[in-house]
C-alpha cells in the first residue's frame, strides 16, 4: 500500500482562484480558476502500481472538491482524511505494508509509523524529515516500486528452486544412497540456476546518476546582501581579522585521501564492461579448442582497453591538478595586526584578505575596502569586462570577490567569507571529480552485436557437428570443423575496428587543428543535435576592441569591412559603416588610417585614448578597456598624438566612473555617459559648442542606451579647459561616445548556419547580461530562425519536466552560472539530445566534463578547460568544430559499412560451411583453410572502409547515423552480404565438386569465399563520385595479393591443403565473384524500394533512423 501526500510534486502549480472581481457598484466582472498541474512521471508511476498489485492513494487536504478532481484526472484513490498517521495505522492493522511518500515537515509524524518513508528532495526543495529513502522525482519512486518487485520475484523463484533440489534429493534418498557428487549435482545445478535467474530478473533499470543534485551552489553573492558589521558578525572577526590564536582554532582540518591506483580503477572497469566479458568468454572459448591465435588477438584487444583506461585516468587526475594551479597558491592576509604571506590552504573563514592589482583572489570574500577596484571574473562567469567592486555597490554581486578571479586594477580588503570546497570555484571541483561510469553508445552498440553474433556462431557450429554426425562423418574431423567455424564467425575485430576508425578520425581532425583528448568522443560527434556554445572566447574572441565612435546623430566604425555587408539599418561615413542590431555582420575587420574618419571623429577617438594612461606608463596595460582604446588609436594612426606628456592625471575610480588627464593644453576625460554629462554645460555639434541643457543631456542618455543595446560598453568622451579640476570637473564640453566590445569571432556565422542546415541546433549559454547576449546572437545569426532569449533566474524556476520543454524553443540563456549549465545539459541529454558544450574558463570545465562532446577553444583557453575537453580546437575556430561533425557523421557512416563487410563476411562463411554440412555434402573448406578465410578477408579490408575519409565536407549531405545505424539497418546490411557471400560460394563449390576432385572444388570454394568479399569491399569503398578510396584499393590488392601467395608458395599450399583450381574452376569463381555483385546490387535495390518517400523525407533532414545505406 502506497500513500502519498497531495503536496508540490504531484502538483507543482499550486490551485489558485481569483474571486469575483467588482466594479464600483458591486457587480461581478468575471471568475479565474486554475486546476493543480500533474506532475512529469506520475502516470507511470500510477500504471506501475496497478501491474505489480500496489495500492496507491492520496490524501485529500484543502478544498475537497479540488482534492477529487485531482485524484479523479490522476486516477487516484482519494484518501476523504488529512491525517496521514491516522491513514497509515489503519491500514497497518488490515496486515498491509504502507510506504509514505511526502516533502515536507509536517510528515515526520507518518514518517516515524510508516514501513517505508520515502522523502521527495532535489536540488531546490529540501525537506527536514527524516526518511528511510530520498527521491529526487516521481520516476525515482517508480524504479523504487520495479526494484522491490523484482527482488520479491527473485526471492520467491530462488525458494522454489531450494524446493526442487530438496525434493530431488529427497528422491534421490528414497530410490537408494546416491555418491556424493551425484548426490551435489542436484544442488550445484539449482544454485547456478537461481544465480542465473536472479541476474536475469534484476538486470537493467539503471537510471543516470545527475550530475546537479550532488553540486551545490555556495551562492556567495548572498553575503552581498548583508551589511559589513553583519558579516563581521557573522564570522566572529574584526576589520582588524584575527590572531594566529583564532586562525589555529579555525584550521579546516585536512583529510588526506588515499590515491587511486591507476592500473586498479582501469582493471575494474574493463571488468565491468559488458564487451570485455563477451571477448573474455570468445576467448576462453577458443582456448578451449586450442585455436591459439583467437586467443592472442582477444587477449591483445583487452590489454589495449586497459592500457587506455590507464591513460585516461591519468588525464582526469591532470585536470584536478590543473584547477589547483589555477588558484593562487599564497595570500596577502592580515594576522595579529601584521601583513603576513601565506599559502592559501592556510586561510579560514574570518581572514582579513588584501587584494591589489595583478592578485589573483584566493578565496570567496565580503569586501570592506575599495579603492579603483577592479576585477577580471572571465574565467569563472564568462563576462568580457572587468567588474568595478566595492563595498557599497548596488548590485549585491559586485560586494564580492570570487576564488580564482585577477585583480586587474585597485586595491583593497576583503573577509574571507568561503573557503576550499565551499567557494565557488569548490563547487567547479567537485563537478570535475565527479564519477562518470556510464558506458558510451558504440561500447553498448558494439557488445550488442557480439552478444547476438556469438549465439550464432554456437549455433551454426553445433549445426556442422550434429549434421557431419547425422551423414557419417568422422568425429574428429567434425569436431575440428564445428569448433573453427564457430571461432572463425565471433567477431573479435570489433573493438579494434572501431578503436582504429577513431584513431583516424582523430589523426585527420588534427591536421585541421583540433586535438582529440578522448576517441571516444568521436562517434558522438556523428550523434550531436545541440551545439551549446558559451559566448565569451567561444562565439567572441575574448579580448576587449574598440567598434564604435559616434556623435547623437552620426556614428563610424573606426575599421572597414573586407567582405560585402547590406548597409540596411546603418549609416555610411566615409566608407564607415555601422550595421544596426537587426543586421547581424560577420566580417573580418581592420582598422583604416585615421584619415578615412572625418575630423569630428577622429578628434573623439584622439580624446578618449589621451584619457586614458600613457602608452609608455607601468600600468598602460592592465585594464583592458584603457587598452582597447589606446590600441585603436595606434591603429588608426594617431600613435604621435597619443604619446603627448601627460602633465597630471586621475586614474579611473569605480565611484567617480571615470578617467581624467590634463595634457596639451586640454582636459581630457571618459567614462560613464551618465555620470560624465552631469558635468558637462556644452555640446560640440559640426565642429561648434552649443549649450547643453537639460532635455538635451536626457537625449545623449536614451543615445546611450540605445547603442548599448548592441553589446557594446559605451564610455561618453569629454573635454574641458586647463584650469579645470580633475576630481571635480565642471562646464566640460561632450564630444561623443566610444564603444568597446568583444567582438565576434570570424566565420562564426557561417558555421552557425551550416550547423542549423544540417539539424544541429545552436545555443549560446552565458553569463551576460540579456542584452548583451541578444546582440551577439543577432549578429552570429542565432535568432535567425526565431526562438527565446531567456535567463537563468526564468529556468531556477521551472520544474524539470517544464524545463525540458522551454529548452526545446531556447537559442539564449544569459545570467548563467557553471551550475546552471550543468542543469541545461542534463535537461537536453534528458529529453533525447546529444550535446557538444563549447567553452574556454574554468566556469565551463563542470559543463564541459557533463555533456557528450566537451570542446575547449584552444589557444585562449584555460588549462582547466583543456584538460576537461574531450576535443581541443586549436586554432579557436567555431567552424573547425563543424568540420568536427563532418568527420563524426562520415564515422559512423564507415563504421557500419565496415561492420557490415565484417560480419557479413563472417556470416557468409559460416552459411557456407553449415549449407554444405545441411546438404551431406564434404566440408567445403578445412579448419586451417577457414582460419586463413578469417587473416584475409576479416581485418584489413574491413579497416580500409573505416579509415576513409569524408566523401565530401557538406555537412548537411551527411547523414546523422548515430548509434542507430548499428541496429536494424546494419542487421539487414550483414544479412544482405552474408547471402551475397555463401551462395555464390556455395553453388561454385557445388558445382566444382560434381565435376572435379575434393581439393580443387575446396580450392574454388576457398578462393570464391574470398574474392565475393573483396569484391563487396571494392564496391563499399566508393564515394558518391564513383572514385575508390585509396586505402580500399591497397587493402584490396594487399589481400590479393596474400591470396596469391597461398597458391604459389609450395610450403604455404600445402600447409593450407590448397589444390591449384581447373580452368573451370577458375570460371567459377570469376563468375561467383561478378553474381555476388550483382546479388548485393540486387538486394540493396529491392530494400530502397521498400522505403517510403516519407522515410527517404525524414532521412535527408537528419533524422537517427535511417533507412538508406
Amino acid at each position: 500500500m502506497g500513500f502519498a501526500s497531495r503536496s508540490r510534486k504531484l502538483t507543482p502549480e499550486r490551485t489558485l482562484c481569483a474571486g469575483p472581481q467588482t466594479r464600483a457598484r458591486g457587480t461581478p466582472r468575471g471568475l479565474i480558476a486554475l486546476r493543480p498541474h500533474i506532475a512529469e512521471g506520475l502516470a507511470q508511476l500510477v500504471q506501475t502500481c496497478r501491474r505489480h498489485q500496489v495500492d496507491i492513494a492520496v490524501l485529500s487536504s484543502g478544498d475537497q472538491l479540488t482534492a477529487r478532481a485531482f485524484a479523479h484526472r490522476a486516477h487516484i484513490d482519494l484518501l476523504e482524511q488529512d491525517n496521514a498517521l491516522h491513514a497509515i495505522r489503519a491500514r497497518q492493522k488490515e496486515g498491509a505494508l504502507v510506504a509514505f511518500v511526502s516533502d515536507h515537515i509536517g510528515s515526520s509524524a507518518a514518517f516515524s509509523a510508516c514501513d517505508l518513508a520515502i522523502g521527495l528532495t532535489d536540488d531546490r526543495f529540501r525537506i527536514p524529515a527524516r526518511a528511510d529513502l530520498l527521491a529526487p522525482d516521481l520516476p525515482a519512486i517508480t524504479a523504487i516500486i520495479e526494484a522491490t518487485a523484482r527482488r520479491e520475484a527473485t526471492v520467491r523463484d530462488s525458494v522454489g528452486l531450494s524446493l526442487v533440489a530438496n525434493i530431488l534429493g529427497l528422491a534421490w534418498g528414497i530410490r537408494g544412497l546416491p555418491g556424493i557428487e551425484a548426490a551435489t549435482r542436484a544442488v550445484y545445478i539449482t544454485s547456478l540456476t537461481a544465480i542465473a535467474d536472479g541476474w536475469w530478473r534484476l538486470r537493467g533499470g539503471e537510471r543516470k546518476a545527475a550530475t546537479l543534485p550532488r553540486l551545490i551552489d555556495p551562492r556567495p553573492e548572498r553575503w552581498g546582501s548583508r551589511s559589513i558589521e553583519q558579516t563581521l558578525e557573522r564570522l566572529h572577526t574584526s576589520e582588524q581579522g584575527l590572531s594566529h590564536q583564532q586562525a589555529s582554532e579555525r584550521q579546516r582540518q585536512t583529510s588526506t585521501s588515499a590515491g587511486r591506483n591507476p592500473l586498479l580503477s582501469a582493471l575494474l572497469h574493463q571488468m565491468r564492461s559488458p564487451l570485455t566479458g563477451i571477448l573474455a568468454a570468445g576467448a576462453g572459448l577458443a582456448l578451449l579448442f586450442g585455436a591459439a591465435g583467437d586467443v592472442v588477438i582477444i587477449s591483445s584487444t583487452i590489454l589495449v582497453n586497459v592500457a587506455v583506461g590507464i591513460w585516461q585516468e591519468r588525464k582526469a587526475d591532470r585536470v584536478a591538478e590543473a584547477l589547483a594551479r589555477l588558484g593562487n597558491p599564497r595570500a596577502r592576509i592580515i594576522r595579529d595586526k601584521q601583513e603576513i604571506t601565506l599559502p592559501t590552504s592556510e586561510l579560514v573563514c574570518g581572514d582579513l584578505l588584501l587584494l591589489a592589482a595583478g592578485d589573483r583572489v584566493a578565496a570567496d570574500a565580503r569586501l570592506i575596502e575599495a579603492h579603483n577596484l577592479e576585477v577580471d571574473e572571465a574565467t569563472l562567469t564568462g563576462e568580457s569586462f572587468p567588474v568595478p567592486k566595492a563595498p557599497d555597490a548596488a548590485q549585491e554581486a559586485n560586494r564580492i570577490v570570487l576564488e580564482g578571479s585577477d585583480v586587474t586594477t585597485g586595491n583593497g580588503r576583503a573577509i574571507v567569507v568561503a573557503i576550499g570546497q565551499q567557494t565557488r570555484m569548490g563547487a567547479t571541483r567537485a563537478a570535475l571529480v565527479q564519477d562518470e561510469d556510464q558506458p558510451d553508445p558504440l561500447s553498448v552498440r558494439l557488445s550488442r552485436l557480439l552478444r547476438i553474433f556469438l549465439p550464432i556462431s554456437v549455433v551454426g557450429g553445433a549445426s556442422v557437428i550434429i549434421s557431419g554426425l547425422l551423414w557419417g562423418r568422422p568425429l574428429l574431423t567434425i569436431l575440428a570443423t564445428g569448433a573453427t567455424i564457430s571461432l572463425a564467425a565471433v567477431p573479435e575485430g570489433l573493438p579494434l575496428l572501431s578503436m582504429v576508425g577513431e584513431a583516424g578520425v582523430a589523426r585527420r581532425l588534427a591536421e585541421r587543428k583540433s586535438l582529440v583528448r578522448h576517441l571516444s568522443a568521436i562517434e558522438a560527434l556523428g550523434r550531436v543535435t545541440v551545439a551549446c556554445a558559451d559566448k565569451t572566447g567561444t562565439m567572441t574572441e575574448g579580448r576587449l576592441q574598440l567598434s564604435l565612435l559616434a556623435t547623437l546623430d552620426e556614428q563610424a566604425l573606426p575599421f572597414q569591412h573586407t567582405q560585402s555587408v547590406s548597409s540596411k539599418g546603418g549609416r555610411h561615413i566615409e566608407g564607415a559603416l555601422l550595421p544596426s542590431p537587426a543586421t547581424p555582420t560577420n566580417s573580418s575587420l581592420e582598422y583604416t588610417p585615421s584619415s578615412r574618419l572625418p575630423a569630428e571623429m577622429s578628434h573623439i577617438l584622439l580624446t578618449a585614448a589621451l584619457a586614458s594612461p600613457h602608452p609608455d606608463a607601468p600600468d598602460a596595460g592592465i585594464h583592458p578597456t584603457d587598452r582597447a582604446v589606446v590600441q585603436g588609436a595606434l591603429a588608426a594612426g594617431l600613435g604621435k598624438q597619443i604619446h603627448l606628456q601627460h602633465e597630471e592625471e586621475l586614474s579611473f575610480d569605480p565611484s567617480r566612473s571615470f578617467h581624467a588627464t590634463l595634457t596639451h593644453g586640454r582636459v581630457c576625460i571618459k567614462g560613464a555617459p551618465e555620470v560624465v554629462l552631469n558635468h558637462c554645460s556644452q555640446v560640440m555639434r559640426h565642429g561648434q559648442k552649443q549649450p547643453l541643457d537639460e532635455a538635451g543631456k536626457q537625449a545623449w542618455l536614451v543615445r546611450s542606451q540605445q547603442l548599448a543595446q548592441w553589446g557594446l560598453r559605451l564610455l561618453m568622451v569629454a573635454e574641458g579647459p586647463p584650469n579645470t579640476a580633475l576630481d571635480h570637473p565642471e562646464g566640460l564640453t561632450a564630444l561623443g561616445f566610444v564603444g568597446i566590445t568583444d567582438p565576434l569571432r570570424t566565420m562564426v556565422r557561417t558555421a552557425v548556419q551550416r550547423c542549423q542546415a544540417a539539424g544541429i541546433r545552436v545555443l549560446m549559454i552565458t553569463g551576460d547580461h540579456p542584452s548583451t547576449a541578444h546582440s551577439i546572437a543577432d549578429e552570429a545569426g542565432l535568432l535567425a530562425e526565431g526562438g527565446e532569449v531567456i535567463t537563468a533566474a526564468q529556468l531556477a524556476q521551472l520544474t524539470n519536466g517544464e524545463l525540458d520543454q522551454r529548452l526545446e524553443h531556447a537559442v539564449v540563456i544569459a545570467r548563467a552560472t557553471p551550475l546552471d549549465k550543468l542543469r541545461i545539459i542534463e535537461s537536453l541529454q534528458r529529453s533525447g539530445h546529444t550535446v557538444a558544450m563549447t567553452g574556454d574558463g574554468v566556469n565551463d570545465a563542470p559543463a564541459l566534463r557533463l555533456a557528450n562532446v566537451g570542446v575547449a577553444m584552444g589557444s585562449g583557453s584555460t588549462e582547466v578547460a583543456r584538460q576537461t575537453a574531450d576535443v581541443v580546437i586549436a586554432d579557436d575556430n567555431f567552424s573547425t568544430l563543424v568540420e568536427a561533425f563532418v568527420e563524426g557523421r562520415s564515422f559512423w557512416r564507415n563504421l557500419r559499412r565496415a561492420l557490415g563487410l565484417l560480419l557479413g563476411g563472417n556470416l557468409g562463411e559460416l552459411g557456407l560451411v553449415v549449407g554444405a554440412s545441411l546438404l551431406g555434402l564434404a566440408m567445403p573448406l578445412t579448419a586451417s583453410q577457414i582460419l586463413a578465410v578469417n587473416a584475409i578477408t576479416d581485418i584489413f579490408p574491413a579497416l580500409a572502409v573505416a579509415l576513409q575519409p569524408p566523401e565530401h565536407r557538406n555537412l548537411a549531405g551527411l547523414r546523422r547515423e548515430g548509434a542507430g545505424a548499428l541496429d536494424t539497418r546494419l542487421f539487414k546490411e550483414v544479412i544482405r552480404r552474408g547471402l551475397a557471400t555463401a551462395l555464390p560460394s556455395l553453388a561454385a563449390y557445388l558445382i566444382s565438386l560434381g565435376r572435379d576432385l575434393l581439393p580443387q572444388a575446396r580450392a574454388v570454394a576457398f578462393t570464391s569465399i574470398v574474392t565475393t568479399q573483396l569484391a563487396q569491399t571494392l564496391a563499399s569503398g566508393r564515394t558518391e563520385d564513383g572514385q575508390l578510396t585509396s586505402s580500399v584499393k591497397w587493402a584490396v590488392l594487399g589481400s590479393l595479393g596474400v591470396l596469391a601467395t597461398a597458391f604459389t608458395v609450395a610450403p604455404l599450399r600445402n600447409l593450407l591443403h590448397l589444390a591449384v583450381p581447373t580452368p573451370l574452376g577458375w570460371v567459377l569463381i570469376a563468375g561467383s565473384t561478378l553474381l555476388s555483385v550483382l546479388l548485393n546490387r540486387l538486394l540493396v535495390s529491392s530494400a530502397q524500394a521498400q522505403i517510403s518517400p516519407e522515410d527517404q523525407g525524414a532521412d535527408t533532414q537528419g533524422s537517427p533512423e535511417l533507412a538508406k545505406a
